[in-house]
């Protein structure tokens, strides 16, 4: 009997040693293009956009995972959603990463069967969708004082993080990303509080600076596809993420960017590749 139990559990052990999850270390990303080609070959994001009449909305976005070698295929790819076929079209310029875009946001619901292809890779899966976080952003910013986010999120998601950056500017032109500092956080936060002179000023002068904070929601996980080749075919990993990204610009004499800076805002966030449409 003893003998018995034994073996049991010593195949019980293997049995979790065949089919269990993959052991690896997988960095968690604060956004998709994050992800290194070390855990992920390819990045499928859904980016939350909005919900209209209780049905959220996402943009999707396909990307090679961080670091990895070039790819020169820049065939279309799709997506399957519940049999709805959308292309996902491939953009690279100084606007956006580089990768494949939904032309518009899509509707998701959870459970949602999903196909992608992208020859010769494809994958299926579906996704785990986030619970958009209503963030409140103070009116004003004043850097040499730490200021406070709050935010009510319906039911946890998988992981938050914070972003803080400063943003060199002149006028009503932005030249580059200055600095940028980004944090997880437990998921059971619903506060953070950003210290006094938390992100460095341009050059050290708040007239050339605009400051971008921000709170993520994310849930990740790696799944398998499969590619072919001419000798047969073979397991490629990819990262899906399904993540909500809301950030608040503020000008260093102006507070916060208000509806009549509304294209100064759609910059800042376009040259932080936020924006998956033109």
């Amino acid at each position: 009997m003893k003998t018995t139990i034994i073996g049991l559990l010593v195949g019980i052990l293997l049995l979790g040693m065949s089919f269990g999850c993959d052991k690896r270390h997988i960095t968690i990303p604060s956004e998709p293009t994050q992800v290194s080609h070390d855990d992920a070959l390819w990045v499928l994001a859904f980016r939350y956009s909005e919900t209209l009449n209780d049905n959220d909305y996402y943009n999707i976005t396909l990307y090679r995972g961080a670091s990895g070698t070039q790819y020169t295929n820049y065939n279309a790819a799709h997506v399957t959603i519940d049999g709805q076929r959308i292309a996902l079209n491939y953009q690279s310029d100084s606007t956006h990463y580089s990768g494949w875009y939904s032309a518009m946001p899509v509707l998701l619901t959870e459970n949602n069967p999903i196909k992608l292809s992208i020859y010769p890779t494809s994958m299926g899966t579906v996704v785990n969708l986030i619970h958009p976080a209503n963030v409140s952003f103070p009116a004003s910013y004043n850097h040499e004082q730490p200021m406070d986010v709050s935010w009510t999120v319906e039911s946890k998601n998988q992981y938050q993080f914070v972003r803080a950056e400063s943003w060199s500017v002149s006028g009503n032109a932005i030249n580059y990303l200055y600095e940028s500092k980004i944090s997880k956080i437990s998921k059971n936060d619903a506060r953070h509080r950003f210290g006094a002179n938390c992100i460095s000023l341009v050059n050290d002068n708040p007239d050339s600076t605009s400051f971008v904070f921000g709170v993520e929601e994310v849930n990740y996980k790696i799944v398998k596809g499969i590619t072919y080749t001419a000798f047969g075919q073979s397991d490629v990993r990819f990262g899906v993420m399904v993540y909500q990204d809301e950030r608040k610009c503020y000008n260093s004499n102006k507070g916060i960017i208000n509806n009549g800076d509304k294209a100064f805002k759609q910059r800042v966030l376009d040259i932080a590749g936020l924006l998956s449409d033109k």
